[in-house]
């Protein structure tokens, strides 16, 4: 959602990806006095983000496939988009090799993210787009900017691994979800659904970017995070300013609503030795809550 703007972008497919390209691409949805969808257009990557990344501030689109390329658009007129494609190697973990699943942004600093799908522990690239280079092409340029693929020690979601991400604009705090923890039918399958907070560069312009701080947490039993698209948001508590998680359960019958400032704060949820996983293994009851979908 793009609330500068008033538009929704909608992805118009989820598939492709590992070598096997099918027809993928956006269409807006302005949602002024009188709704309206724009004309729909292809991507050039075959496969598209997903959890797609709508940047209103600067007027992006971030689509970090399953092929591991981070494709960009510019939608500045979003009738006509300029797509710009960076394929990232070296995006895999300790236990092995992954495959980004989403897309996320800091939009103040342009802070951009994308996590890698079966890392454990958990795989993220991370990119500095204020210090991006943009170079045109046909049918799509390439983008280029100091990003790394950075390893989160402790970071270990057991289900599919690092999937989804969001950012809680404006905080510089975003967290990472698990996702398929859940059976076919919605039902826990005795699997913790792990999630990471994780802190990112209050400022941006110089030098490799890279996520400051991070922890990991259960979710308390029988919560079972859902499937893809990834049912995780994050936003900034207009109550108390801290960042703010919200994700759904695998059923759609329950919210786990967690706060990700007192998370990150050690005096609320002390850490292991390493200094990255929560010492008690889950949350405790003063950091998330639930909230029962009618």
């Amino acid at each position: 959602m793009d609330a500068i703007h008033n538009k929704a972008v909608i992805g118009l497919s989820l598939g492709g990806g590992l070598g096997f390209p099918e027809a993928a691409g956006f269409q807006f949805l302005d949602l002024g006095t009188t709704p309206a969808f724009e004309t729909a257009f292809a991507s050039p990557a075959l496969s598209i983000s997903e959890g797609l990344l709508l940047d209103p501030i600067h007027n992006l689109l971030l689509s970090a496939n399953e092929d591991n390329d981070y494709e960009i658009a510019n939608v500045t007129t979003s009738t006509s988009p300029s797509f710009f494609e960076n394929p990232v190697s070296g995006v895999g973990s300790t236990s092995g090799s992954g495959q980004f699943d989403s897309s996320a942004e800091e939009c103040q600093t342009q802070i951009a993210l994308a996590p890698a799908e079966f890392t454990r522990p958990s795989a993220v690239f991370i990119a500095d787009l204020s210090q991006a280079t943009y170079t045109p092409g046909t049918p799509a340029g390439t983008w280029t900017a100091p990003s790394q693929v950075q390893i989160l020690s402790e970071s270990v979601l057991p289900c599919s691994g690092a999937s989804g991400i969001a950012v809680a604009q404006g905080t510089h705090t975003g967290v990472i979800s698990d996702e398929f923890c859940s059976g076919a039918a919605g039902g826990f399958i005795g699997i913790p659904s792990n999630i990471t907070a994780i802190v990112l560069p209050s400022t941006s312009g110089s030098g490799t970017p890279a996520i400051t701080d991070w922890v990991t947490c259960a979710i308390p039993t029988p919560f079972a995070v859902g499937f893809d698209p990834h049912p995780v948001t994050a936003y900034q508590s207009p109550a108390t300013g801290d960042a703010v998680a919200v994700i759904a359960n695998g059923d759609a019958t329950q919210a786990a609503v967690v706060d990700l400032t007192r998370m990150l704060n050690t005096t609320i949820v002390p850490r292991t030795v390493g200094g990255h996983a929560c010492a008690s293994g889950t949350l405790p009851s003063t950091v998330v809550s639930f909230v029962s979908v009618p």
